[in-house]
């Protein structure tokens, strides 16, 4: 409602995010007073804070350091009650069961989320399982399954049992957060139970479509919601793919049909959950074969459980004990299978124009099958279109589009970036201090099938911009490097060495030499030979598209030496600064930016104001730049 700060006092709209520890005292609907040391806006990573997600809930800012005072109590209302209730369960549960098992018994039976250890989320991930801890329809349409055949043992008919179940289904939607996936089986649900007794036969892809276009329409920015997109994509991949595959898998139905409808859904989720988690299981549908017929007991227990322990603890102890055992057998087998070999593929990247090209291939391939006549040879027609499709789309998405692309790779907190000239040559500056995020940001970065790269070129010799190349020649094709003309110490002239006995070409460039490469002005200017540590300098790329002065690890005082010995030469678009953004002002003053970059693994805090719009790793992964006629912007 007001925001005070050095700037006085006034009124304002929008929401602001404080992350509190230890505050369970806290309802909907409370009047709060939030005092922190500042707000920044939320950041591009993908996540439940980043600004994508935020800006569904109407929250325009983050709060750094919050402390929280409380001013009124909030009045009832529905969502009150909902926070009240699962606080409820929470603590029943946590009372009678240890943290672990009380957290997956929570998740499983109520969406109701909580912090699991890393190494079970990573089991749980690598087994294709940890869709058991989202608020998923899976859930909602076992309660709806379980309270149907309820109603109808109570000789309901089709009416009153919508009447029964409409509001049961509508408090457990509530108490677990309401997602994408839990509206789109509850809104299925209801519309199939009122047309069960009309006689009419509901179409599931046509259903699917309208409660698609029906959330799309009430919440437009839900298309861009992971869950969302996974609720829909795994429901179109089982009501397409499910059968089919249930008709060729041998076995006793009950394990076929499951591994049927976990396969189904996952060749579907493929692009989303590759690149939003990086992992893909291949042990999921063995695992959910196992575990998705024993999830309709974990709901019952820990339903009936934590009902019957909120008013008695020690009468619902068992059921929750019962359903603590079931969990942690879950936990056990995801270790199990998690452990072997294969299991999960951890990708380093899944660029988007694999997303496109895998779907130009479904479709190719689909379409082939139809056409191809007979079984077999609709097989291989179809396997053929789909090859053909997926790399005629890889090759159009990856050929240059004309501009200069500067992209500030989230590496960690050091410095690593890559520039991708007009006419597609790419090239390496600086390497990081982790050889493993390095890796793993040129993959999200490079254009797909991509192994080489063209160039190399160290500002300095500071491990934080050297230790991240060692092994690079591994995984890549380098084909030059250019290092300063200067004593670069060991670990600088390991890396030099490894790329050279790879192939690489080596070329020492003196500070302040312009060089011309792939019709892109180069330029390397070393800061004052330090006293102590490595020589580092600062790198400047322009083209008619625009320019970018890459700091390396320059550190302040260098950068003042050498605002004062180039001045104006420094002008660019971008600065691109050291890790945790220190940079000093006279510096800026002679570039005179219109945008900065800070690679750090923490919110920077550039002294003073810069004046400029400011983007960190931190808060928004990779920073990608794209050069034009008024100069680089943020692509």
């Amino acid at each position: 409602e007001r925001l005070a700060d050095a700037g006085g006092d006034r009124r304002v709209a929008g929401g602001v995010l404080a992350v509190l520890r230890g505050r369970s005292d806290l309802g909907p609907g409370d009047r709060v007073r939030v005092e922190a040391a500042g707000l920044r806006p939320p950041g591009e990573r993908p996540g439940a804070t980043s600004a994508a997600a935020l800006q569904r809930d109407g929250i325009a800012a983050v709060a750094v350091s919050p402390r929280l005072v409380r001013l009124a109590t909030g009045p009832p209302r529905p969502a009150r009650v909902l926070a009240a209730v699962r606080g409820r369960i929470a603590a029943a549960v946590g009372a009678a069961l240890p943290p672990v098992a009380a957290t997956l018994l929570l998740e499983i039976s109520f969406g109701i989320h909580g912090t699991l250890p890393a190494d079970v989320a990573a089991a749980l991930r690598d087994a294709g399982l940890i869709h058991l801890v989202a608020t998923s329809g899976l859930k909602v349409a076992i309660v709806i399954g379980l309270l149907t055949r309820v109603a109808t043992l109570m000789g309901a008919g089709p009416r009153r049992r919508l009447l029964l179940l409409g509001p049961a289904v509508a408090a457990y939607v509530g108490i677990a957060g309401g997602g994408a996936a839990a509206m789109r089986s509850a809104l299925m649900a209801g519309v199939s139970l009122l047309t069960r007794g009309s006689g009419r036969r509901v179409e599931p892809l046509a259903l699917l479509a309208v409660t698609a276009a029906v959330l799309l329409a009430v919440e437009p920015r839900l298309s861009a919601d992971v869950g969302f997109q996974l609720s829909f994509l795994g429901t179109l991949g089982i009501l397409l793919l499910a059968g089919p595959i249930a008709a060729r898998v041998p076995g006793p139905r009950w394990l076929a049909e499951p591994f049927a409808v976990t396969l189904a859904a996952q060749l579907a989720t493929v692009p989303v959950m590759a690149s939003t988690f990086g992992v893909l299981s291949l042990a999921g549908p063995l695992a959910n074969a196992v575990v998705i017929p024993a999830v309709p007991a974990v709901v019952v227990l820990g339903g009936a459980g934590a009902a019957v322990a909120a008013a008695a603890p020690a009468l619902g102890w068992p059921l929750l004990a019962a359903g603590g055992l079931m969990v942690t057998a879950i936990v056990e087998l995801a270790r199990v299978l998690a452990a072997c070999p294969l299991a999960a593929l951890h990708l380093g990247a899944w660029p988007r124009a694999w997303t496109w090209a895998l779907l130009a291939g479904l479709g190719a391939g689909a379409l082939g099958v139809r056409l191809g006549g007979d079984a077999r040879r609709g097989v291989v027609v179809g396997a053929a279109a789909a090859v053909a499709a997926a790399a005629a789309v890889l090759l159009l998405l990856s050929r240059p589009d004309g501009r200069l692309h500067v992209t500030v790779l989230d590496t960690g907190g050091s410095a690593a970036t890559l520039v991708r000239t007009a006419d597609g040559a790419t090239a390496l500056v600086d390497g990081g201090s982790d050889p493993l995020r390095l890796t793993a940001a040129l993959g999200r970065a490079l254009p797909p099938l991509t192994r080489g790269l063209d160039l190399v070129v160290l500002t300095g010799g500071d491990r934080s911009t050297v230790a991240g190349l060692s092994g690079l020649a591994t995984g890549y094709r380098v084909d030059a490097v250019v290092a300063p003309d200067a004593a670069l110490g060991p670990g600088a002239s390991g890396v030099i060495g490894e790329l050279r006995s790879a192939g690489a070409a080596v070329v020492r460039a003196p500070s302040g030499r312009t060089w011309m490469w792939h019709a892109t002005r180069w330029r390397l200017l070393l800061g004052p030979p330090p006293d102590t540590g490595q020589p580092a300098g600062a790198l400047q790329v322009a083209d008619p598209g625009g320019a970018a002065l890459i700091l390396g690890a320059l550190a302040p005082p260098g950068q003042e030496e050498l605002a004062g010995a180039q001045g104006g030469s420094l002008v660019s678009d971008l600065v691109v600064t050291p890790a945790r953004g220190a940079v000093a002002p006279v510096l800026l003053a002679a570039a005179r930016p219109r945008l900065l970059a800070v690679p750090s693994a923490r919110a920077p805090r550039p002294p003073g104001d810069p004046g400029v719009p400011v983007r960190s790793t931190a808060l928004d992964g990779s920073l990608e730049y794209a050069g034009g006629p008024a100069g680089l912007q943020p692509a």
